[in-house]
């Protein structure tokens, strides 16, 4: 006990002199970094950074944080001598989310005029208000709040034209403690209603095998898409630093073990301090490189992921996962805690899916034995941050190549299988639609069978022409 309550708990102050020479002219900097890691700065002469541990905070976990507000300095100084991004400056992009129309930590009284806003959260608040009174008091075990869950589709008016869903998943408790909302926006876009159970089923032996396009002249390649997230964790928009380099850690450590040596490699983004095999980050050159192959992912741009909280911390403990053999790649911590990405040239839907299903077989079993499992129920199947990607999170994509087929003859297709398309020039690249209420394997035959019905009719029109 001191005579001074702030003081009590350990009493502990540390104060260091540090040479940050470029960090010190930045006034901005220094208030960012001084609200996120709670220390305060003397820049008069030198750079001296103060801090005192709260009461409740341990002289070890005192330390470790100041060890890290230390790393972090010495990161920005690097990162400002070679001309870097400074990514804590920007909105949305530093210690909070982008600011807005609402504060993340609690909803206001009254719910505010969305009458000029176009998603399918203010669909569902402006329809049915009661719904903001009995949910905006709630919060989730880990403290998430309906503010958080619904600040994407209040901050942003959206699009007439191209409503979002306005609502991200801050844990996996949102799904039950805001289940009168959120039950509404899912059966609004994706037809899953609250008492409708979904199958997995990531079963290869199923997948169906069509006898066509052989010679790849059609089919150019095959992409399967899934995501993630660890169970007791919170989803991407309500992570704080700690927990986000806490699903890095499990996850790394699980993709390097399924791959074993040589298999593939981790690269951080690049000015991420949290791997300590690369404490700067992946370098410029295998940025680049990254880049070309379309396996990088940069920091968010638009409101709406801005307002969800996506873009908070960038880019620390975020990165790519490549494989060897450059046949898949995975992100970790982008929307969700971890992204599969497996392509293959030419018609190649069964081997493809083979792949997919080792990996997540062999990254389910590894993460068990980090006493951690996916986050996943019998309602929506595996749960995502944005409700697009819940069930089974899979985005089947064929590239063909196709000259002669009319559009309303692929959309007719299309529909009869549940596929969406979009062309650019002689490029055409196919979609599942569903994504939840049917399973991996229902959702990959079904665009199997599509492809081929595609196909077929293709090298008619040509034969015609």
């Amino acid at each position: 006990l001191t005579a001074d309550p702030a003081q009590a708990g350990t009493a502990l102050t540390f104060a260091l002199e540090l040479q940050c020479p470029l960090v010190l002219k930045n006034e901005k900097l220094l208030a960012a970094m001084a609200t996120s890691y709670r220390v305060k700065f003397d820049s008069v002469v030198s750079l001296v950074m103060t801090y005192s541990a709260p009461c409740g905070q341990s002289a070890i976990g005192a330390t470790r944080h100041v060890l890290r507000a230390i790393k972090q300095l010495q990161s920005l100084e690097r990162r400002l001598a070679r001309g870097g991004s400074i990514f804590e400056l920007e909105d949305g992009l530093g210690d909070r989310p982008l600011e807005g129309l609402l504060d993340p930590l609690a909803c206001p009284e009254k719910l505010p005029d969305l009458s000029n806003h176009h998603s399918d959260v203010a669909e569902a608040l402006r329809g049915n208000p009661q719904l903001y009174d009995q949910l905006r008091s709630a919060r989730t075990a880990s403290g998430a709040t309906l503010a958080r869950c619904i600040k994407p589709g209040l901050d942003s008016e959206g699009h007439a034209h191209l409503p979002v869903a306005g609502i991200v998943a801050a844990d996996e408790s949102c799904f039950t403690v805001f289940a009168p909302l959120f039950d509404v926006i899912i059966n609004k876009r994706l037809q899953h209603p609250p008492d409708a159970k979904h199958e997995t089923d990531i079963a290869p032996e199923k997948i169906a095998v069509e006898p066509f396009d052989l010679d790849g002249k059609y089919v150019k390649e095959v992409t399967y898409r899934t995501g993630r997230n660890l169970r007791g964790l919170p989803l991407a928009s309500a992570l704080d630093v700690l927990q986000r380099r806490e699903v890095e850690r499990v996850l790394v450590k699980s993709l390097l073990t399924v791959v074993g040596d040589g298999g593939g490699d981790y690269y951080p983004l690049r000015d991420s301090s949290s791997y300590a095999p690369k404490p700067e980050g992946m370098t410029q050159e295998e940025e680049e490189k990254l880049a070309k192959s379309g396996a990088l992912f940069l920091e968010p741009d638009s409101k709406v992921a801005l307002a969800a909280g996506l873009g908070r911390h960038w880019p620390d403990a975020r990165g790519v996962f490549v494989s060897a053999t450059n046949t898949w790649h995975a992100w970790v911590n982008e929307e969700d805690h971890l992204r599969i990405m497996v392509k293959q040239p030419g018609n190649a839907f069964k081997a493809a899916f083979e792949r997919l299903a080792e990996l997540l077989q062999a990254l389910e079993g590894h993460v068990k034995e980090a006493d951690c499992e996916f986050m996943h129920n019998d309602h929506l199947g595996y749960l995502a941050t944005d409700v697009s990607n819940l069930g089974t999170g899979l985005r089947v994509t064929a590239t063909l190549a196709l000259k002669h087929l009319a559009a309303d003859d692929l959309e007719a297709i299309c529909q009869s299988h549940e596929l969406v398309f979009s062309r650019a020039g002689e490029e055409t690249v196919v979609r599942n639609r569903r994504v939840i209420g049917k399973s991996e394997v229902v959702i990959v035959n079904s665009m199997v069978k599509g492809v081929a019905e595609i196909v077929k009719r293709e090298r008619e029109c040509a034969e015609a022409a």
